[in-house]
């Protein structure tokens, strides 16, 4: 088991310990990656599907500018989110490879996730059944428990924020945007 820092003031702060390697590196994305497409854009940066060089492995990167952050929000809470996704070790949360910095940019490499978001998904089945609902629900089920088990609370799960793991039939999901996430006490009593 791995040292946290709860209280992040900037990336120098945080110690991590995860099942792979996960640090800050502050040199060039262009020696492990290669840049396939954008898949994705939002308030705080883009993604893009990235090819993983040493493995050949597909991996999304999702860059956020630094100013957005600063504006929006705090450099802090945007490392926190990367904190608690390396805490996090279950088959239906999104995993953290590692993650980049820069002057102007943060770049988060984490699993790609090719099904698209569960909400496009449903909208667009002619035919959701039940037993589809059961199965996902269980996996969402499955992963809050295991984020409650370690202290986390997500606070943003919506369909939205749950994407498929592939474009086939599968089914499988992976809970993404911890960014309004944070640690509670186990033990404390909620009023």
């Amino acid at each position: 088991s791995g040292t946290y820092s709860h209280s992040i003031n900037k990336e120098d702060d945080i110690l991590l310990k995860y099942s792979g390697v996960i640090i800050a590196n502050h040199g060039s994305l262009a020696v492990n990656y290669d840049i396939d497409r954008k898949i994705g854009s939002g308030t705080f940066g883009k993604v893009y599907e990235v090819t993983y060089r040493p493995l050949n492995q597909k991996r999304a990167m999702k860059v956020v500018k630094k100013d957005t952050i600063n504006y929006q929000d705090d450099s802090q809470k945007f490392l926190k989110e990367i904190e608690m996704l390396t805490q996090l070790d279950h088959p239906n949360i999104i995993k953290i490879y590692e993650y980049y910095v820069d002057e102007l940019n943060y770049y988060v490499i984490t699993e790609l996730a090719r099904g698209g978001e569960l909400y496009e998904q449903i909208y667009t089945l002619k035919n959701f059944k039940e037993e589809h609902a059961a199965i996902i629900m269980h996996q969402i089920i499955s992963a809050v428990c295991y984020m409650h088990s370690k202290g986390v609370v997500h606070r943003d799960l919506k369909p939205e924020n749950i994407m498929l793991e592939s474009t086939d039939d599968d089914l499988t999901i992976k809970i993404i945007d911890f960014g309004t996430s944070n640690y509670y006490n186990k033990n404390e009593k909620l009023s």
